[in-house]
């Protein structure tokens, strides 16, 4: 699939096997839940606007960087297989683990 700009915007959603061209956003819309990205490849940037995302899992993810918006968000950042994100601007509440 090949999506031009994509919204995430219900908690438990699995995004897989696309292309985004241009920027994915993760919306306030998902509260509290989590979010799995896979084999996802973005050329653009993964965008989290949603300040009480509780995870967001990247397996075999390619972006060019990754943006949380709320500085006093503490979401849970894990990853596993092959991902590329060259580029992040985070805040220090995040917790980034394999």
């Amino acid at each position: 699939n090949i999506e031009h700009g994509f919204n995430i915007t219900n908690y438990g959603e699995v995004y897989s096997s696309s292309v985004v061209v241009g920027d994915l956003n993760i919306l306030d819309t998902v509260g509290t839940g989590n979010i799995q990205l896979k084999n996802v490849v973005i050329l653009g940037n993964i965008v989290v606007d949603a300040p009480k995302i509780s995870t967001l899992q990247l397996t075999d993810v390619k972006a060019g960087s990754l943006i949380v918006n709320d500085k006093n968000n503490s979401v849970k950042i894990t990853y596993s297989g092959n991902v590329s994100i060259p580029k992040t601007d985070i805040p220090s509440t995040v917790t980034i683990q394999k």
